[in-house]
């Protein structure tokens, strides 16, 4: 399935992390940790190509519910929209099974749009060569070259040394705004395969009650061709509308 494909050709892609010196306002912003705090609920969107679906995620003891929200039926589902849908209720039934052999895919994307800002994965695929492009009230844009792909182990040099990337501070939050990695030119990482484009990017919005950055969305395209077949695709995640448990009211320790 496209998910499935998706999420095994990105595992082959990763490298290992390795933590590296940083331009001080990049630095002071990989250092800001956001509250540890699970939301209750948010809606994912979930699209590959032109198809997308969106779908209601809530928790309840631990345990995920998921509502499509849109379409509003399943009667109205396309063909690829309806794989999309698929997961998610694969993911529900077989968790246990997919998580001890990680060949579900909608477990793979779950993990990666419910994905928790991780700013030392970020941090160790920035690596040490970050510079210094565009400078302005709103944003800082750097480029570099990265040592990995965030949040991922195991992928051959090959990749990394094919990728340029860019990544934007708001220099008045003092966070991340966006990472993005991009293959600068095509290459072929084994005998019956070649990568034309390949394109990740995740975005970062600040998020009040986590007092820091939150990721919203995912963004991920590559084209090229695989035992002399052409392929294209394009996956995007945004994380919408989360809500957050409520503090509970302290007790009034002068009422007794």
């Amino acid at each position: 399935m496209i998910l499935r494909s998706l999420a095994v050709l990105l595992a082959a892609l990763w490298a290992a992390p390795a933590f590296a010196q940083l331009p001080e306002p990049l630095d002071r912003a990989l250092s800001v940790i956001p509250e540890d705090i699970s939301p209750e609920a948010f809606v994912l969107r979930m699209g590959v190509g032109s198809d997308a679906i969106r779908v209601g995620v809530s928790f309840s003891e631990g345990e995920a519910d998921y509502r499509l929200i849109e379409p509003a039926s399943e009667a109205l589902l396309s063909e690829q929209q309806a794989d999309l849908w698929e997961g998610f209720n694969r993911d529900e039934e077989d968790a246990p099974e997919a998580e001890a052999d990680g060949s579900d895919e909608a477990a793979q994307s779950a993990s990666i749009g419910i994905g928790s800002y991780e700013p030392d994965a970020l941090r160790a695929a920035i690596g040490d060569t970050a510079e210094l492009i565009e400078e302005g009230p709103e944003r800082l844009v750097y480029t570099f070259t990265p040592t990995a792909l965030p949040g991922q182990e195991g992928a051959p040099d090959s990749m990394t040394e094919n990728l340029t990337g860019e990544v934007v501070v708001d220099p008045v939050l003092g966070q991340l705004v966006s990472v993005r990695f991009m293959l600068e030119e095509s290459f072929k990482p084994n005998v019956s395969a070649r990568l034309e484009t390949f394109e990740l990017e995740q975005r970062f919005v600040h998020e009040p009650v986590l007092n820091g950055p939150r990721m919203s969305a995912v963004r991920m395209s590559m084209s090229g061709s695989a035992f002399f077949r052409a392929f294209q695709q394009t996956m995007e995640m945004d994380i919408e509308e989360p809500r957050y448990p409520q503090p509970r009211p302290q007790p009034d320790s002068a009422g007794g």
